[in-house]
């Protein structure tokens, strides 16, 4: 069916309602489930849409159709002079406009200023997309109390909204009045909406939207006066903070090419935005795929690709980067509208190229800067299995994809003791990965990680070692032995991945007598600001399967400082750095002391690693740490030896 263009369209969308049986209006009730379901079909991802508060029905009559005599025409009021407190209105939106650091800034803040100035329930701007038939939701404001709506209003259809498709019609502001069904305070009973246009060289790019305005109801002056600043401002910050994106465009698809992209990248950071997604895109075997069906079938995959991303992300930074690799660089957006578009992006490029596209994407707020989230999504994507084409291995049957590198014959795990250091009592343990050479010989990791988180097969060995730790426990409880729990190293390259979440479910559902929380996860690299929105989601997902995380190498950085205080971890590993300097380091002893007392509070786990003397066990039970893990207990022994010693 990939042949019929219409499906990459299709979504499923279920609204539904719930109520007391014996107080069930069943008209009202399934009125409002068709509402919900009109308010999320334009959503980028099959959705069920529950209803959140009462404000959202009479926002949802956006999407009805409304008769023509409830629609306004208003009258702009470009010669009438503003009143003072409309003087003072406007002084405050353009002040607040300028003084503002980012583009997110200034429009915020003037919207906040028009809210007040209407008492308004919310103010936004909706962007016309570049096909000229939808609409996005890119700023926003919403009153105490009242929630946001904005990832409802991405790629909303205008011939689904009457209000807004008359008011591009007319190219005035119009309004819309009907009963108030949920708010007694709205004026004289009515709930109002008004769209503004906001235009440039003559040509309408958007709307400025007051929803349930309580005051000045019929007065446009203000909306007419800070409206051109509101549409001029974009090129302002562009002009301030980095070059448009002009010339340098790839003759093929039309896009930016690698010299505009890094013209533009170093000044695309958290100075300049509030949010920034990136979604990084490439062919891997594009090469072989031109080789194998001819050129022009290679250059319509390519414009493909290149009209796709148009369609999904707009008018926004999107760039060829290389022969068969893109970039998209999305600034302020939410994590979900952003999640959903790429969500939407995969379907769409995975029913037509079945395995052959990679792509990998992150969303940060806070602290970042797009080019270290284009290295960390590249590195992600260049992980992602892909399959050859086709025809590769029709003409050449005997071809066969080379073995496994991972196997039971080159990696086994070690088990290195976790102790209570008070009485020297088992506590868990952490697995770590050891290679065997040709010789018979063990290998460390640190001889051979790097390399493989470069080459994709990290992700092989993370997989392996899970299994091969569930294995070991399966054995250990058939033996009768204590059902410790075992931390196991993962790459962020792993957790990252588009198939990890259901990777590790599958294989735990392998051994189901092993209990989830026998297992954590450890993080075993620094994750900075420019992933950790993306990680806490990831962390939360598997939290919610009763998959722990543990954060390691804790007190290294001010990354996992960031980390520490943002997420959901069972166990917190102190750094040996802090624990090297005990106990004559009296600033490492008061850390311990604040981190442990921390971690007891809300309940996780403090470990301490790289235990070597008693002087340095003694000194963190004194500090309250009484878990660690080093070499004064035991260095990292093979299972046999491990279930020797602490078992038998």
């Amino acid at each position: 069916m990939t042949d019929i263009p219409e499906i990459s369209e299709l979504r499923f969308i279920a609204g539904t309602v719930t109520g007391r049986e014996s107080e069930a209006d069943w008209d009202e009730m399934l009125a409002r489930a068709s509402l919900l379901c009109d308010m999320g079909k334009d959503l980028a991802i099959d959705t069920v849409v529950f209803p959140t508060e009462d404000e959202d029905w009479t926002w949802t009559r956006l999407r009805q159709e409304t008769g023509e005599d409830e629609i306004v025409v208003m009258d702009r009021e470009k010669e009438k002079p503003l009143t003072r407190e409309e003087q003072t209105a406007a002084f405050r939106c353009v002040s607040d406009m300028l003084s503002a650091k980012s583009l997110d800034a200034s429009l915020t803040g003037a919207l906040r200023d028009l809210g007040q100035f209407y008492n308004a329930a919310r103010t936004y701007i909706l962007k016309i997309t570049q096909d000229k038939q939808a609409v996005d939701m890119d700023y926003e404001w919403t009153c105490g109390g009242k929630r946001s709506i904005r990832y409802a209003m991405q790629g909303v259809q205008m011939n689904k909204m009457p209000l807004i498709r008359n008011c591009y019609r007319e190219g005035a502001p119009v309004m819309m009045e009907s009963p108030s069904i949920t708010d007694p305070a709205a004026a004289g009973g009515r709930w109002r909406f008004v769209a503004y246009p906001l235009t440039q060289k003559k040509e309408i790019t958007g709307f400025i939207c007051v929803e349930n305005a309580r005051e000045h109801l019929n007065d446009t002056a203000l909306l007419d006066t800070v409206a051109p600043y509101i549409t001029g401002e974009k090129k302002r910050f562009q002009n301030m903070t980095a070059p448009l994106v002009t010339g340098a465009q790839d003759a093929l698809t039309g896009l930016p090419n690698l010299s505009s992209y890094m013209d533009v990248v170093y000044s695309l950071d958290s100075d300049s935005y509030s949010s920034m997604g990136v979604l990084s895109l490439d062919i891997p075997n594009y090469s072989v795929i031109n080789s194998s069906y001819g050129f022009e079938y290679g250059k319509k995959m390519l414009t493909f690709i290149a009209e796709t991303l148009i369609n999904v992300f707009g008018n926004t930074y999107i760039f060829r980067t290389w022969d068969a690799e893109f970039v998209v660089l999305f600034p302020n957006t939410i994590q979900e509208v952003f999640k959903g578009r790429c969500t939407r992006l995969r379907t769409m490029i995975q029913r037509r190229y079945p395995r052959q596209v990679r792509t990998a994407n992150m969303w940060a707020e806070g602290i970042f800067s797009a080019r270290q989230m284009v290295k960390e999504t590249q590195l992600i994507m260049r992980n992602e299995d892909v399959k050859d084409p086709a025809s590769v291995w029709e003409e050449t049957p005997e071809e066969k994809p080379q073995e496994s590198a991972v196997s039971h014959r080159t990696f086994v795990p070690y088990f290195q003791p976790k102790v209570d250091m008070r009485n020297g009592s088992l506590a868990g343990a952490e697995a770590l990965v050891r290679k065997i050479g040709d010789d018979g010989s063990i290998i460390s990791p640190g001889r051979f990680i790097g390399e493989m988180e470069q080459d994709g097969s990290i992700w092989e060995l993370d997989l392996f070692m899970l299994d091969s730790v569930l294995r070991q426990l399966r054995e250990w409880k058939q033996k009768n032995y204590p059902l410790i729990r075992i931390s196991i190293n993962i790459s962020r390259v792993t957790l990252f991945h588009s198939s990890a979440f259901a990777s590790v479910l599958a294989i735990q559902s392998r051994y189901p007598e092993i209990p989830a929380d026998r297992i954590e996860l450890e993080i075993t690299e620094t994750a900075g600001d420019v992933e950790k929105a993306t990680l806490a989601e990831i962390v939360e997902k598997f939290r919610q399967c009763g998959i722990q995380f543990e954060l390691d190498d804790f007190g290294a950085g001010y990354a996992n400082i960031s980390m520490f205080s943002s997420m959901n971890f069972r166990t917190v590993k102190l750094d040996r750095s802090l624990v090297n300097d005990l106990p004559d380091n009296e600033i490492s002893t008061m850390m311990v002391e604040n981190v442990t007392q921390i971690c007891e509070t809300f309940g996780m786990q403090c470990v301490a690693e790289g235990v070597e003397t008693q002087q340095q066990a003694e000194a963190l039970i004194e500090a309250g740490c009484v878990y660690g893990q080093g070499f004064y207990y035991a260095k990292p022994l093979p299972a046999r030896e491990f279930e020797k010693r602490y078992f038998s």
